[in-house]
Order: C-alpha cells, then structure tokens, then sequence
C-alpha cells in the first residue's frame, strides 16, 4: 500500500515564528490564506493524481499552527476535509470518488494544543 499525503498550505497562521522548517512563504510559495472552497479544489486535484487501489490517502493542514487558527476557521477546513472521509459504513467499490481520505494530518506547536482536542 502506498501512502500519500495531499498538501493544504495554510502559510503562517497562528505562528510568532518564521522558523527555516517551516516557513510557507520561502518553501511553499503560497502567500494568503486558502478559502474553504479552494481547498476542496486543491483536493480533489490531488484524488485525480492518486490512484484508488491501494492507496492510503490523508489530507495534510501545513504551515503556520493550526490548531493555533481562530475556531471557525478551523472548522471550515475540517468540514471541507471529512466531506472526503471514507467512513467505516463505506462499501468498497460503491463509495462516492469524493470519500477516498483515510485521515487528516496537520502542523502544530506543541503549545498551540490543549485539553480540548483531546476531547473528540
């Protein structure tokens, strides 16, 4: 099984720092904040690069800290990517092209997280 990681720059948010590991703006290029929309479009670009069999695919939030974000931003993201989530009710071969994510990565600080994502 292949694993592949589908990039979504969200370029310094949340972060004091522009450290040489991650900075976007030097690394990636990307410059402004992606809207919910442009991320489901930089999804589904990537699911037309990726092949379906054995394949294990996740979307990776990177740059900036993400759960350091504003909530409703967050939100929005994660409600764009589980719109790709394979659920365990999937049924091989019948599952519509948009539910092939297996999970969802993202980049953080250590001090950006709290009790509170431990919660879900």
């Amino acid at each position: 099984m292949k694993h592949f990681t589908i990039p979504v720059f969200v370029p310094e948010q949340a972060c004091p720092n522009r450290c040489v590991f991650c900075n976007q703006h030097s690394i990636s290029g990307c410059h402004k904040q992606p809207e919910p929309d442009e991320v489901r479009e930089i999804i589904l670009q990537h699911l037309q690069t990726i092949p379906e069999k054995d394949s294990h695919i996740e979307i990776g939030f990177f740059g900036g800290s993400f759960t350091g974000i504003e909530p409703e931003l967050q939100e929005k993201y994660l409600a764009v990517a589980n719109e790709f989530l394979i659920s365990e009710a999937s049924i091989p071969g019948g599952a519509d092209t948009r539910q092939r994510i297996h999970g969802i990565r993202l980049s953080t600080r250590p001090d950006y997280v709290d009790i509170r994502f431990f919660n879900y």
